[in-house]
């Protein structure tokens, strides 16, 4: 009796392992492709400037919502980001709450996003979207 006890536990546990394996796996993609944490973001004042590659001004780009790979909505833009230069290069947004509480902001890179049916689309998955460093 006691090796078919072992025998199951040792069955739960690789597939315990496998699990988190393949979700750790699944987020490795948005850690790659995440906005470089070592650059200080300065959210863009100037509303009429327009945003390289989605080609709206970052008044227009605020109003818009985001959604996921899925198509699920997982917020709007919450501000506009440009690299120390002036340059615009990301915008930021809160993810992963219910009904507010409990979102954690994160960045997205421009090149993560793209303008579709007049919302702003990424690629990410929920879990991808999960594993993005939280910013202040």
């Amino acid at each position: 009796m006691r090796q078919q006890e072992l025998t199951a536990i040792l069955a739960l546990a690789a597939a315990l392992f496998a699990t988190h394996a393949a979700e750790a796996q699944d987020a490795k993609p948005a850690a790659q492709n995440a906005a470089p944490p070592n650059i200080r973001y300065i959210e863009v004042e100037n509303r009429d400037l327009t945003v390289p590659g989605i080609e709206l001004t970052v008044e227009q780009l605020e109003e818009l919502d985001i959604v996921n790979a899925s198509g699920k909505r997982i917020g709007g833009v919450d501000e506009v980001l440009s690299s120390a230069d002036g340059t615009i290069v990301a915008i930021a947004t809160e993810v992963g709450g219910f009904l507010g509480i409990g979102d954690r902001k994160v960045i997205l890179s421009l090149d993560q996003i793209r303008l579709q049916d007049g919302r702003l689309a990424t690629q990410l998955t929920d879990a991808q979207l999960k594993a993005l460093p939280a910013q202040d």
